[in-house]
């Protein structure tokens, strides 16, 4: 290969750098420790020999996207925010843009899908000011799959069709075919399985053929979940099985734990019910691991610190010339006054001491509150993620309960009942153990102290329940996640907000939640 021989024939670090950099993002797609080895490589180099800025932004960057599918999404994080600074310093708005979007990926893959469609929409912005049509195209495409997470299909559909009209217009077959996995993904959500199937099996082959080992365990995947779905059974196992070994192969994590959750599916609807809770055990362990509130807290305070040094650099270059000009002025002023020189030295000094003083006090207040509006995003992230993996965990145990007790009904084997009843303790005990209510219900004490009192003392006619509603929308959850806390219906949920609304008098347009987070 012409990138190998270019590693071998480099005779300075800087060459040897480009050319491990270059042969290391070839490499990503087709075998993920390679890649990791030689980028490693290059990025010591870099380091220790005061390489080109852009290089090492480079370098940070293609590291990330290796972490980041390894599923550790901190690291991923800290490398992409190192390339992000070196880029913004180059003034390099391009690159600036895909290390963006690349932040995005992250949080798309924590499930925390409303950021990621943030972090896509600037991309989106910068990339269309610097005329990137091949960065406009791929921030098009992951907006169209953050939708689909959100079950947005026609905001999906509409960004995956500008996605391909953009690829098309670069002739870039690689991408075409990914913004047509991603639209195979919603014919399948919407039960089109006659348009979903020859495109996945197409991509699988083509992937198969060219060695793309992620795309493959993708490919593999998302065939076994539409077999799944049309009950071919053996078909479904067969590819969750083959995603599973090149995620294990390729120390995909991620895919590790999707794999082990689809396969407990398929041994589920094949009624292997001990099969497919170990293989949810499996899964519990992995996605523990890698979507715990620890990752989800690492990347908050890892961006938290790149803005606050930002921050700090500002303000000390800002110091720096003002302390600059004061100088100045003292020596023109001695200059231009020598008998007033000790008077002015007086003042001068008097005069920087209490821009001093000044300072450093708007200063601490100013990261006083920074810490207090970090502290409270981190407890509404907390409480998302809980909602959302307690209602994930639940769920499929007690769909996994419900079908082995409609399973026994019609069991007259004595062995096979006395198995099955003690499977169904078993999943019993663990929807006692998954069960996180309590500790939700404490960190929405904690967030909302003092709120509950202050609300019956300004509005005493509302009632307990739209007491609760307001302390929820106050956390800015949605309307779904409070009737899942509350075990109500949306409608429900709706009606009440709109009850809130009515006593509170609050005017059309002014949102419920920006208006009791004022109180």
């Amino acid at each position: 290969m012409q990138l190998e021989k270019n590693v071998e024939r480099a005779d300075s670090n800087k060459d040897k750098i480009k050319a491990l950099s270059l042969l290391g993002e070839y490499q990503v797609e087709y075998d993920i420790k390679e890649a990791e080895k030689h980028l490693s490589e290059a990025r010591q180099l870099a380091e220790s020999n005061n390489a080109n800025p852009e290089d090492l932004a480079f370098i940070y960057n293609q590291l990330g996207v290796i972490n980041r599918r390894k599923a550790d999404y901190g690291q991923a994080t800290e490398l992409y925010l190192k390339s992000k600074d070196i880029y913004e310093k180059l003034k390099d708005t391009s690159n600036v843009a895909d290390v963006i979007h690349n932040i995005g990926l992250v949080y798309r893959y924590q499930y925390q899908d409303s950021v990621a469609i943030e972090n896509f929409k600037v991309a989106i912005r910068l990339n269309r000011q610097m005329k990137d049509t091949f960065g406009l195209a791929a921030a098009y495409n992951m907006l169209g799959v953050s939708y689909r997470r959100i079950n947005q299909l026609d905001s999906a559909l509409a960004n995956y069709g500008r996605a391909k009209d953009l690829f098309i217009a670069l002739g870039s077959e690689d991408d075409i075919r990914g913004v047509d996995d991603n639209r195979a993904v919603v014919y399948s959500i919407t039960g089109q399985y006659d348009k979903s199937l020859p495109i996945k099996l197409a991509s699988l082959e083509y992937n198969r053929r060219l060695g793309k080992k992620m795309s493959m365990c993708v490919a593999y995947f998302a065939l076994s979940k539409d077999y799944s779905r049309l009950k071919r059974h053996d078909l479904a196992k067969k590819y969750a099985d083959s995603s599973l070994q090149i995620a294990k192969e390729e120390g995909f994590r991620e895919r590790i734990t999707d794999a082990y959750l689809r396969r407990s599916v398929v041994h589920r609807n094949m009624k292997n019910f001990e099969l497919a809770y170990q293989d949810y055990r499996k899964f519990k362990k992995h996605s523990d691991t890698i979507y715990g509130l620890q990752s989800a807290e690492r990347i908050k305070e890892l961006e938290l610190q790149y803005e606050l040094e930002k921050e700090r650099n500002e303000l000390e270059t800002l110091s720096e010339e003002r302390r600059n000009k004061i100088q100045l002025y003292v020596i023109l002023f001695i200059a231009a006054l020598l008998v007033g020189g000790l008077v002015g030295y007086l003042l001068w000094r008097n005069y920087k001491a209490r821009v001093r003083i000044v300072a450093d006090r708007l200063e601490k207040e100013k990261l006083k509150k920074e810490l207090l509006d970090e502290k409270v995003k981190v407890s509404e992230a907390e409480l998302r993620f809980l909602v959302a993996d307690n209602s994930m965990r639940l769920q499929f145990i007690e769909e996994l309960s419900k079908q082995i007790k409609e399973d026994k009904k019609g069991t007259i084997s004595n062995d096979i009942l006395e198995y099955t009843n003690s499977l169904i303790l078993r999943l019993d005990q663990q929807i006692a153990t998954e069960s996180k209510l309590s500790l939700l219900q404490d960190k929405i004490e904690e967030v909302n102290r003092g709120f509950h009192e202050k609300i019956m003392h300004l509005y005493p006619e509302l009632t307990k329940t739209e007491r609760e509603v307001c302390a929820l929308s106050r956390l800015n959850l949605s309307v779904k996640e409070i009737s899942i806390i509350r075990n109500s219906t949306v409608d429900a949920t709706k009606m009440v907000r709109y009850r809130i609304r009515k006593k509170l008098d609050i005017p059309k347009g002014i949102e419920l939640e920006k208006f009791v987070q004022s109180l």
